[in-house]
């Protein structure tokens, strides 16, 4: 935590490349040692997965002193052919890999042979963002590396990672490496990484001093890793009777296991979130594997944060054009007990099949995460000139509830992170993030909150997890109700201004 301090402690801030892999051509050392406070300045590195990412750090007796002292730098960086890459040739790049096969990750039946013999095959494309973690608490540590000693203060999701890295990095028994555990400001998956304390320890060692690293806002939000970008590509064909008889859906991303190196093959975890409890007797789920310079790493819920939005809207869509009620279409698709529970608890507390108000718009989606069964509908209507969500009703079974409050904060939690990703995302810009703070990457405001309601089922089953369940469904069952209301169908995040809040 960012209050902790331990005597003889130096702060640090740490100048990095904007493109992540640049490399330092130059700075001005002198430039910062002659501000007041600052003590030493240091080249430094980070790895990760696989790749060594430099940065120059400014050692001060006070933060403030620190961050002068990094301004004062003036890096210039050798970017290479990073600065090439943006947006336009990221979605260039994976709309051509989407033209390939790809490694087949799930399949029932013969998918190819009933498009090959089919005139009407569906297709419809779903492109999400890069994301930030975007804690309250940027990220932080404190290392104190010695000779046969160490310690570490500090947030963390991985303690036992942090231990293993010191005594294994700096030949330190693990007995010998002291973990202070502190309270958290915020994870969802990037206080996992051992990046930064990785880069706390080596300025400790070079330093012989405690040393509190501190990355600025603008540090935590354009230095990742990410919530991986994605594009899944969704098929599928109706028989003559409007059920879905084959369906293939198609995930070209980074993969979080497997950033460097030769490896191409796609992993079962790219298809994280993909229904394959529906009945369909022909289904395909494959992966392809795109390797960038940008590093990603999970994010809450990891692919179930992203594939179920194209998922369960190609399921919706299929419903429309099928003329069948998007609940009924998934209930017929459903041999499974626990999804059709929660299904028919939402749409009861929504009286889904009652006459709604011509101003609502109404969409439906189902996910699992961690064992948990989630049904969602959220509502939407126009206010001004703007359509915006207004109630979101989810039924979950989780097996045996323990704490029904910590279980409904949980998922309201996560309803919120899944919602304020459908309006803000992060775009590269010449190799680099553009969004440098919350000012252009907005997070979701208490006013802008919908009105949120959980249902628990009841159940005796061994419990399930509670903590990412609830996000998957947001995207799919958001723009799902925006294509009730409006006709408009959306198949790219985040929203557009029309829907923002």
């Amino acid at each position: 935590r960012q209050d902790i301090a331990v005597p003889g402690m130096l702060y640090a801030s740490v100048e990095h490349s904007a493109t992540f892999l640049g490399k330092p051509k130059g700075y001005d050392k002198q430039a910062a040692l002659n501000i007041s406070g600052v003590k030493q300045v240091i080249e430094t590195k980070r790895t990760l997965f696989g790749r060594e990412i430099a940065g120059i750090a400014v050692l001060a007796d006070s933060y403030w002193a620190a961050v002068q002292g990094r301004n004062a730098l003036d890096v210039r960086w050798d970017h290479g052919d990073l600065e090439q890459i943006s947006d336009s040739s990221i979605e260039k790049d994976s709309m051509e890999a989407a033209k390939g096969t790809g490694d087949q990750l799930f399949s029932r039946g013969n998918v190819d042979d009933i498009f090959k013999n089919n005139d009407e095959v569906i297709e419809h494309f779903y492109q999400t963002p890069y994301q930030a973690h975007v804690p309250m608490e940027p990220m932080n540590a404190i290392v104190n590396i010695g000779e046969d000693k160490a310690a570490f203060w500090g947030s963390t999701q991985n303690p036992n990672g942090m231990r293993s890295f010191i005594s294994e990095k700096y030949n330190i028994p693990e007995d010998k490496v002291k973990i202070n555990y502190t309270f958290m400001g915020g994870g969802f998956g990037r206080r996992s990484r051992t990046d930064v304390v990785e880069e706390a320890a080596d300025l400790s060692k070079k330093s012989g001093a405690p040393v509190k690293l501190i990355w600025t806002r603008e540090d935590d939000q354009t230095q990742g890793p990410f919530r991986a970008c994605s594009l899944n590509v969704c098929r599928g064909v109706l028989d003559s009777e409007g059920r879905l008889k084959a369906m293939e859906h198609k995930v070209i991303a980074q993969e979080i296991r497997n950033q460097t190196g030769d490896n191409m093959t796609a992993g079962r975890q790219l298809m994280g979130g993909v229904n394959t409890e529906y009945t369909i007797p022909n289904l395909a789920v494959r992966g392809v594997l795109k390797k960038r310079h940008i590093p990603i790493s999970y994010w809450r819920a990891v692919y179930h944060s992203t594939n179920p939005f194209a998922h369960e809207s190609f399921i919706d869509e299929m419903a429309r054009k099928a003329g069948v009620d998007p609940i009924d279409f998934r209930l017929q698709m459903l041999d499974h007990p626990r999804f059709i529970r929660v299904l028919k608890l939402v749409a009861e507390k929504t009286n889904w099949y009652q006459p709604k108000p011509a101003a609502i718009g109404r969409g439906v989606a189902i996910a699992e995460r961690s064992g948990a069964h989630f049904a969602m509908v959220t509502e939407v209507t126009r206010i001004d000139d703007k359509v915006v969500p207004v109630k979101i009703t989810t039924a979950l079974d989780l097996g045996t509830c323990i704490n029904p409050d910590t279980v409904k904060a949980q998922t309201e939690g996560s309803i919120v992170m899944g919602l304020g990703a459908c309006y803000a995302g992060l775009n590269i810009e010449k190799g680099a993030v553009k969004q440098q703070n919350w000012h252009t990457y907005p997070l979701l405001r208490l006013d802008q909150c919908p009105e949120i309601e959980t249902h628990i089922v009841s159940s005796d089953g061994p419990p399930d997890g509670a903590g990412e369940s609830g996000l998957p469904t947001v995207a799919p069952s958001l723009v799902n109700a925006i294509f009730d209301l409006t006709g408009e169908r959306i198949r790219k995040l985040p929203l557009e201004s029309s829907f923002g809040l």
